[in-house]
This record gives structure tokens, sequence and C-alpha cells, in this order.
């Protein structure tokens, strides 16, 4: 069993939560309340950060 977090910082989160999911494919993105912006495969079960020096990330728009 994995946890839906897993790879993210420990869950629950005081301070921020995820605002938008974004699905491309088998890819998820996750847009954060803090502007982090995340990525998982949908055939994997860990998420890593993506684009960590951007700051206050806020929206993604993705062309398939």
């Amino acid at each position: 069993m994995h946890l839906a977090s897993d790879g993210m910082m420990s869950a629950p989160w005081s301070r921020h939560m995820v605002e938008r999911f974004v699905q491309i494919d088998i890819d998820l993105f996750a847009v954060l309340s803090n502007g982090e912006l995340w990525h998982k495969r949908l055939d994997e079960s860990s998420w890593h950060q993506v684009l960590s020096e951007i700051h206050q990330i806020k929206a993604i728009a993705a062309v398939k």
C-alpha cells in the first residue's frame, strides 16, 4: 500500500493544499497553494517536485 502523498513532504499540510490537478495521458501534475508544482506518473507511486527554482506557480497549461 502507498500513500497518495508518497514523495511529498509529510501530509497533512497545515499551511497549503493541492489547488488543482492536471492529467495529461499518464502524467499527473499538482499545483499546490504555496506555488509548488509536483508530478507523478499514474503507473508510479511517488511524487517529484518540478521547476523548484520557480516560486509561486498558480497554474499550468499543457498541449498534447
